[in-house]
C-alpha cells in the first residue's frame, strides 16, 4: 500500500511554497499515486495534514511558552518521537517553516 518513502513524499509536498502552496494534498496524492483507491488516498492526505498541523501547533505552543527561546533540539526531538517515519530533511524543513509562523504570527 504505502510506506515511509510515501509519507515523505507527501509531506514534503506539503510544505511547499510558490506556486503550490495552500495546493489541497489529495490533489497530489491523487496526482502521485493514480493507481490508489480513493480511500487510501484520502486517507493518506488527512493523515499528512494532520501531522502537518500538529507540528505547527507544537512549535507555535513551545514558542509561545518560552517567549520565542525555544531550541530547535527539541522541536526537533518531539517531530522525530511523534513521527518516527520522517526524513532528517523533512523535519528540518518542518522545523523551519513552523517557526517561520511563529515568528509572524500566522
Amino acid at each position: 500500500m504505502y510506506d515511509d518513502d510515501d509519507l515523505n513524499l507527501l509531506f514534503d509536498a506539503a510544505l511547499e511554497w510558490g506556486e503550490n502552496l495552500g495546493r489541497p494534498l489529495i490533489e497530489w496524492t491523487r496526482e502521485y499515486w493514480p493507481e490508489w483507491d480513493g480511500a487510501t488516498q484520502t486517507t493518506v492526505a488527512a493523515y499528512i495534514d494532520s501531522v502537518r498541523s500538529a507540528i505547527k501547533s507544537y512549535i507555535w505552543d513551545a514558542y509561545k511558552s518560552t517567549d520565542g527561546t525555544v531550541q530547535k533540539v527539541q522541536i526537533m526531538e518531539w517531530i522525530v518521537s511523534q513521527y518516527p517515519w520522517m526524513t532528517t530533511d523533512n523535519a528540518a524543513h518542518a522545523y523551519s517553516q513552523g517557526m517561520f509562523y511563529a515568528w509572524y504570527g500566522g
